[in-house]
């Protein structure tokens, strides 16, 4: 069973998602396919919803995917499935959903995804992570952000105080892992803005970079301003926020190509397809301490890196 929350619009008449915004949050339960390749699914109400992640888990973990840019629905079903497949092969017990949001599913709609980002953020926070916190179970929600789903975490958390969650205390996220995060790394700076949000509101923040990402090396020509999946955060930072360089473990990995495309692709989306890089996330998720991680080894510059 597949679970996501999703602010994509529902055409009720052919009862299938759009890429427009919906004034509503919808949970969903996918069973798997049908044989004429449809998905069969089930929309679900909230408590239910976060009932059946409990019901997934054999732990008391929940893990969020919050895709980027590019990304149809379909796309984000399958990643998710690799992140599962990818996590319990590592150990990870815990549940896995997904947060779904309009992106419009074409490299040429980067900027209309991007606006379309900045309208989501609130909505990963109020329709998928306080629900969790604020349940009977009350998990250890944990985020996985790909590439612009850095930059809607980010605007998310800074949409909420801390009179929004449960309790009297600060709502708490335990583990935020960035990849390939599409976000200014200035915003990660100690003191900046974002960065004091994400420490307020998560427990760590591990960003995973690579220097040959080409899908953020074109990011970084549009907006004129480094991005923290391909420069890595700035030197300064808090010492919850942990970077882990991965540039050689990506040329490692890195298959020949056809064309240039496909490699650009690649070089964005990879984590998905490393079992280094969801053996580290999993340790990372139960908590292992940065600097002594079995996956990782120190750069000569003395930073962290995941071994090639």
């Amino acid at each position: 069973m597949t679970l996501f929350f999703s602010r994509r619009a529902l055409n009720t008449k052919t009862n299938t998602f759009t890429n427009n915004m919906s004034s509503l949050t919808r949970y969903v339960s996918v069973q798997g396919q049908r044989p004429d390749g449809k998905w069969s699914s089930h929309l679900l109400e909230r408590d239910a919803f976060v009932a059946a992640a409990r019901a997934e888990a054999q732990s008391d973990d929940v893990l969020i995917y919050v895709h980027g840019f590019n990304t149809k629905q379909r796309d984000m079903l399958a990643r998710h499935k690799l992140i599962e497949d990818g996590l319990r092969g590592q150990g990870y017990s815990g549940a896995v959903i997904s947060f779904d949001w309009p992106s419009r599913g074409k490299t040429s709609a980067y900027g209309r995804d991007l606006r379309m980002a900045g309208k989501v953020g609130k909505y990963l926070v109020e329709g998928g992570i306080l629900p969790m916190l604020d349940s009977g179970w009350k998990p250890r929600v944990h985020l996985m952000c790909h590439s612009m789903g850095a930059f809607i975490t980010l605007d998310g958390f800074a949409r909420f105080g801390d009179t929004n969650g449960p309790g009297s205390g600060a709502w708490k996220v335990d583990q935020i892992l960035l990849a390939s995060g599409d976000a200014h790394r200035r915003d990660f700076e100690k003191g900046a803005a974002g960065a004091l949000v994400l420490r307020h509101h998560a427990k760590r923040l591990t960003n995973y970079y690579s220097n040959d990402d080409e899908v953020l090396t074109l990011a970084v020509a549009y907006h004129g301003k480094p991005r923290v999946g391909l420069s890595g955060m700035p030197d300064l930072v808090f010492g919850e926020h942990i970077d882990v360089y991965a540039t050689e473990r990506y040329r490692h990995v890195k298959p020949s190509f056809p064309n240039n495309t496909a490699e650009q692709l690649y070089s964005h989306r990879w984590w998905f397809e490393d079992t280094r890089f969801f053996e580290d996330a999993s340790l990372t998720i139960a908590g292992g301490a940065a600097d002594g991680l079995p996956t990782r080894t120190r750069t000569n510059l003395g930073t962290l890196a995941l071994k090639p």
